[in-house]
């Protein structure tokens, strides 16, 4: 029977995806005490000039608060965006240079990936980054050294 073998290994794929970096990370923010009543707003794979700007009048007109993990390639197109990302007082985070996917990367395009991302938006910010957040949500064993090198998590 080939459906026991499938199960079994669709289980095991969606376990690592699930709680592979949790396990190999466990300083991975997954979920915030239960204790406290607050979200974590993130807005992912920005910037875009139109809806980004969008989204922050609306954040502003509420005051709230959020973290926007944005991808290198984008923000270089729209260094206006970011600034006023960071000028708001939003968190500006790393969502990689080109959101490509970690998973098969090596040594040096992960460091690449990261470390570029970084300093563009660092600079950008004008402040350092603190958050990494993975493309497609997929991890590597280089990624958590390059992460450490360039000061994210």
């Amino acid at each position: 029977m080939i459906l026991g073998p499938l199960a079994a290994g669709a289980a095991a794929a969606w376990a690592a995806y699930t709680w592979g970096a949790h396990l190999v990370a466990p300083g991975c923010v997954r979920r915030g005490p239960a204790t406290r009543r607050r979200i974590a707003l993130t807005f992912d794979d920005g910037p875009d000039p139109v809806w980004t700007s969008r989204t922050l009048d609306l954040l502003d007109a509420h005051g709230v608060r959020a973290s926007f993990f944005l991808v290198g390639e984008r923000a270089e197109r729209a260094l206006e965006t970011v600034r006023r990302i960071a000028t708001a007082n939003h968190e500006i985070a790393s969502h990689g240079w080109s959101h490509r996917s970690l998973w098969l990367c090596g040594p040096r395009r992960t460091d690449a990936e990261i470390g570029r991302a970084h300093h563009l938006l660092s600079d950008a910010a004008g402040r350092p980054l603190r958050h990494f957040r993975p493309p497609w949500g997929m991890v590597n064993a280089a990624m958590f050294g390059a992460l450490r090198r360039h000061g994210e998590r």
